[in-house]
């Protein structure tokens, strides 16, 4: 786990586009099929494939792993209850027809037996398993203490800490990269639109800052990954663009 100077001085050196993971993302994944949203199953496989591949890096607060482990249990269990609801659904909808001899071409679903819930919850472990991981930061602490005690997001009223130190340790480590040249893409993905957004658009303190620093805010797992391979195309369009100068 290494520090922010260190976290900037690797990620300088490789290269790379770096997505700055919240928790709530990545229990997302686990949440997908409850909330009839399979592209964000698939841009999890997406990313994981990229992080395979070595062309993106994810970067986990200190904060993150805890988190995680917090709620991992309890996502996993309510997803649990929502395809055993459907089972039952299922189950009554065939002794139904049963009852009124009506031909069904189909068998009863096993939904809950099927896995699923196991390999979502692997999906998102391996997804923060492989980030850096950052570790704590006793100035991130100092001004995330700050910010919420000024209520500036995200903080909110009568909590919010862990939250403000999350974004401070990642603009902290934007800054560090900044002033080291990076150029690629820094995208934070957080679908907690309550503490980071008014309405559709990002807070107007958290845009200044964020437009400072070069971070660009996401709320979905889909356009997260879509500006990393953007970045990534840029950056593979410019270096072709040099050779092709210099083969002149």
């Amino acid at each position: 786990m290494p520090t922010i100077a260190e976290a900037a001085q690797q990620l300088a050196a490789e290269g790379l586009p770096v997505l700055f993971i919240d928790t709530c993302i990545l229990l997302d994944v686990i949440r997908a099929p409850q909330r009839q949203n399979p592209r964000c199953i698939r841009s999890a496989v997406e990313l994981a494939e990229m992080q395979a591949q070595s062309s993106c890096r994810i970067v986990a607060s200190s904060m993150i792993q805890n988190e995680w482990n917090d709620h991992e249990r309890a996502v996993m269990n309510e997803l649990d209850r929502h395809l055993a609801s459907r089972d039952e659904d299922a189950l009554a909808f065939h002794e139904a027809c049963e009852f009124l001899d009506v031909a069904v071409s189909f068998g009863k679903a096993a939904y809950q037996a099927a896995g699923l819930v196991a390999k979502l919850r692997d999906l998102s472990a391996d997804l923060l398993k492989n980030a850096m991981h950052l570790l704590p930061s006793d100035e991130a602490k100092s001004k995330a203490a700050n910010r919420m005690l000024s209520r500036i997001r995200p903080a909110r009223k009568g909590g919010g800490l862990q939250d403000c130190i999350i974004i401070e340790e990642y603009l902290e480590l934007c800054r560090q990269l900044q002033a080291r040249g990076f150029a690629l893409a820094r995208t934070f993905c957080s679908s907690n639109t309550k503490d980071y957004q008014d309405g559709k658009v990002l807070h107007e303190s958290l845009a200044k800052e964020f437009g400072t620093v070069g971070l660009v805010f996401t709320n979905e797992l889909q356009w997260a990954v879509n500006e990393l391979k953007k970045s990534t195309q840029s950056e593979t369009d410019s270096t072709a663009n040099e050779n092709e100068t210099s083969a002149r």
